[in-house]
């Protein structure tokens, strides 16, 4: 499976959970069937099964001081059942610029 993400500004991004389990993907609690998908708001288009294999895009929602790797996320190649490793959307406010 290869997940693309799709970062969209969101004011109070939180962090992204993910997991795999056959065709099914659970985002943040809620599950997402990859042969049927019509009620799952996480998906930016329509997954593809070509080959065997999918590929999802998802919305990811990103914070005001998400870092370049997760305004521009690489492709996350997954290969079977289990949590999947999702860059960090909105680090801690170490991040934020200190007032003038």
């Amino acid at each position: 499976m290869q997940i693309i993400l799709s970062p969209q500004y969101r004011d109070t991004a939180a962090q992204m959970t993910l997991t795999r389990t056959g065709d099914v993907l659970t985002i943040n609690g809620a599950e997402c069937d990859l042969n049927a998908p019509g009620n799952c708001p996480w998906l930016a288009e329509p997954p593809v099964h070509e080959g065997g294999d999918w590929r999802v895009a998802l919305v990811f929602p990103v914070g005001p001081r998400a870092p370049q790797e997760a305004l521009f996320p690489e492709p996350i190649t997954v290969e079977g059942d289990g949590p999947v490793g999702m860059p960090d959307n909105n680090p801690p406010e170490a991040y934020d610029i200190p007032p003038l």
